[in-house]
């Protein structure tokens, strides 16, 4: 198995895990908290990472680029992530959260034929076909019930497939460890601020119950 292979192995297990776990504690802390603090705390176990690929690679950073950087923090964390987050504590399931995210995936394809002129095979159009049946099939809109947490789900795979592609779009210059560091500090900062200003009691609901929950998805799912 390649190097690549095992990260999105690991990286797809782990973040399978983000919902459920995000559940248990969705009752005690407010959604925005739990992704200003993951996103903050995680962003702490890759800035180290990042510091060192920038000065082992020889890198300047000037203005234009931490302005890229921050931007896409912005994106992925204080739009795409807390669309998720308060999605799952809407839902009924959690599993059906993770189903639904995982339209990002097929959103990034066609998004990739748009920006980057990929191809799309037949096999690929079959692939998205089957997925999109799946995913509605899954979610029963049929029934009427969790319409609202489908809705903020699909708009979270959304906007992180559009974060995916610009992503993509500028790796030529940061790789992703420079990116993942940078941007999830920054995006975690505005968002922290944010709350701050908005008098948000972010530390609010945390406790010793919940604490262990709060720190696996700080740093295992965000941070690994």
């Amino acid at each position: 198995m390649s190097k690549e292979v095992f990260f999105v192995l690991l990286t797809a297990i782990l973040f399978t895990t983000h919902e459920p776990v995000s559940k248990l504690i969705a009752g005690d802390i407010s959604p925005y908290a739990i992704t200003a603090i993951r996103f903050f705390i995680g962003s702490l176990v890759c800035l180290p990472l990042s510091v060192r690929e920038v000065k082992r690679n020889y890198i300047k950073l000037g203005w234009r680029d931490f302005l890229v950087l921050g931007g896409l923090g912005v994106l992925d964390i204080c739009i795409s992530m807390v669309l998720l987050q308060v999605a799952v504590k809407k839902a009924d399931s959690p599993a059906l959260i993770s189903i639904i995210f995982s339209l990002n995936s097929i959103i990034t394809i066609l998004l990739s034929a748009i920006v980057f002129k990929s191809k799309l095979t037949l096999v690929k159009v079959i692939g998205i076909v089957l997925c999109v049946v799946g995913v509605f099939a899954s979610t029963d809109i049929g029934s009427g019930s969790n319409i609202e947490s489908v809705i903020l789900a699909i708009l979270a795979a959304a906007t992180f497939s559009v974060y995916t592609i610009l992503c993509k779009k500028y790796m030529a210059k940061f790789s992703g460890v420079i990116q993942t560091g940078i941007s999830f500090f920054m995006g975690s900062v505005v968002l922290l601020l944010a709350l701050f200003v908005g008098g948000f009691d972010i530390v609010g609901g945390i406790s010793g119950s919940n604490i262990g929950e709060l720190l696996y998805l700080s740093v295992v799912v965000t941070g690994v």
